[in-house]
């Protein structure tokens, strides 16, 4: 079967999506192409689509930066609703609540979701705020993940030394998490994110009760794993109530874990299965977790071995074949 992905570059090459500035990219569309490709379905990917070309069924992904967006849309908007009428299967990879929010991108999924053959979420919690505006199928598959596991470590460091890495749009929980550390916590955090979010960074005052000092870097696969090799443990605070994050995936845990790290982290939704194998970052003993991250690494061990193998792209790839084979099976 062809199948058309949408994303929002015009990329010339497989291989170019798997180093994409943009996770949804990187861990969606990436590991589904090769997993469907490897099932024998025939798939193109890029910002437009030849619709005359017997198209059984087109994946629509991000739209991409704010000022491609109205553009963008339109054409989209126009492909799919041809698409349709040709008789494709039309498939969102719904992964941000555009439909709950206010955004440049809302628009355009209130236009479309009708049109929705499938929608495919990273969560079950973002299949739950979805289906209150289609009735079609939800499934869920979640993000992957581009890190092996590396086996935890003791690394010596006088000052407790943290991990954080996430796209601006996580800053403000970040800040919050920041300014309620107890006062007898004392961590170095390495900060990991794109040039925006370290400009933001640099421009915020960070507020804090506890000794906090900050290293900033840019934010890249090959920095990612660098740093956490020097770092003690790693936080990924959240929000359950922020509909921006409340459907969030466990792509960012799963990595931390991969990274053989400690995590402190929010009890988003999709954490919750998880909670066993990290430290509750509204916890009133958070300062003793920062004394002693080490004693958490069994538990990481753990984690790498019965949670992570499912995230690795590999993976993901059989995830959407299968859903692929479900959706169109005879």
């Amino acid at each position: 079967m062809k199948i058309h992905w949408y994303l929002p570059l015009k990329l010339d090459r497989e291989q170019d999506l798997s180093s994409s500035a943009l996770a949804s990219i990187r861990l969606r569309a990436y590991p589904s192409i090769i997993g469907l490709k490897a099932v024998g379905h025939a798939v193109s990917f890029g910002d437009s689509c030849d619709y005359h070309a017997n198209v059984g069924a087109a994946i629509i992904g991000k739209l991409g930066a704010p000022d491609e967006v109205r553009h963008r849309e339109q054409r989209w908007s126009k492909e799919i609703s041809q698409l349709k009428v040709n008789g494709a299967k039309i498939i969102f990879d719904y992964t941000d609540h555009h439909l709950g929010i206010n955004s440049n991108m809302s628009e355009f999924y209130r236009n479309n979701i009708r049109l929705a053959d499938l929608i495919i979420t990273p969560s079950p919690k973002m299949s739950e705020l979805i289906s209150e505006y289609s009735a079609c199928q939800v499934v869920q598959i979640p993000d992957g993940i581009e890190v092996k596991s590396i086996s935890p470590r003791i690394n010596h460091n006088e000052i407790p030394h943290g991990l954080w890495f996430g796209a601006k749009s996580n800053l403000p929980y970040l800040f919050s998490f920041l300014e309620k550390l107890p006062a007898r916590a004392e961590i170095k955090l390495t900060l990991l994110t794109d040039q925006k979010g370290i400009d933001i960074t640099r421009s915020t005052a960070i507020k804090s009760a506890g000794k906090v000092s900050i290293k900033l870097v840019l934010w890249s696969l090959e920095n990612m794993m660098t740093e956490a090799m020097k770092c003690d443990f790693c936080v990924i605070p959240s929000s359950s109530i922020d509909l921006r994050k409340a459907g969030a995936g466990s792509n960012r845990l799963m990595t931390a874990f991969s990274l053989g790290l400690p995590v402190v982290a929010s009890k988003i939704s999709a954490y919750q299965p998880f909670s066993d194998y990290f430290f509750d970052i509204d916890s009133p003993d958070l300062a003793d977790f920062f004394a002693n991250p080490g004693r958490w690494h069994p538990i990481v061990s753990e984690a790498q071995r019965k949670l992570v193998p499912d995230y690795y792209g590999e993976n993901i790839g059989i995830k959407w074949a299968s859903v692929f084979d479900s959706m169109f099976a005879i």
